[in-house]
């Protein structure tokens, strides 16, 4: 049994542990309310001026795009544009001559894949098709080593060597 002195020593402590059970209850009530809301409000994801995305009502969408924000898929299309433009400034004008080697050596090597399956061993070939072939990708392999290299790239100035010759 508990005297006097140890029940009133513990009702502090009772207390205590009703009010962390209360404040326990209350934000867990909290917590589905706000998740109650947020899943029954409309929301968009927009993307900053500084490129940060961020969701929003769809109310705050408008005025946030009046801000300077923009739409994901906006943004999303922007950043493909600019990539395919850089890409494309790259590919069409490489600055350094490194970059004009690495270019015509990955325009060599696809033109070399697409050959690939005539050298299989159970591909029907005939044996001077198959000869044509190999010199060919010779000619190919050797293409960098010329005189003259890397002209532009891989591209229309380059003396790509005829197939089956």
């Amino acid at each position: 049994m508990l005297s006097a002195a140890q029940k009133q020593a513990a009702r502090p402590r009772l207390a205590v542990q009703r009010q962390r059970v209360w404040l326990k209850r209350n934000a867990l009530q909290l917590t589905c309310s706000v998740r109650r809301y947020i899943m029954s409000t409309a929301v968009v994801t927009i993307v900053s001026p500084e490129g940060n995305p961020e969701v929003w009502p769809e109310e705050a969408a408008a005025l946030k795009l009046a801000q300077g924000y923009s739409s994901f898929e906006t943004f999303k299309a922007n950043c493909e544009a600019e990539e395919e433009a850089r890409s494309h400034a790259w590919l069409t004008a490489p600055e350094t001559l490194e970059e004009r080697f690495r270019l015509l050596r990955a325009c060599r090597d696809a033109k070399i894949a697409q050959t690939d399956y005539l050298l299989a061993a159970d591909y029907p070939i005939t044996p001077e098709r198959l000869e044509a072939v190999k010199l060919y990708r010779q000619a190919l392999r050797d293409l960098p080593g010329q005189t003259g290299a890397p002209w532009d790239g891989g591209g229309d100035g380059t003396p790509w060597p005829e197939e089956g010759a």
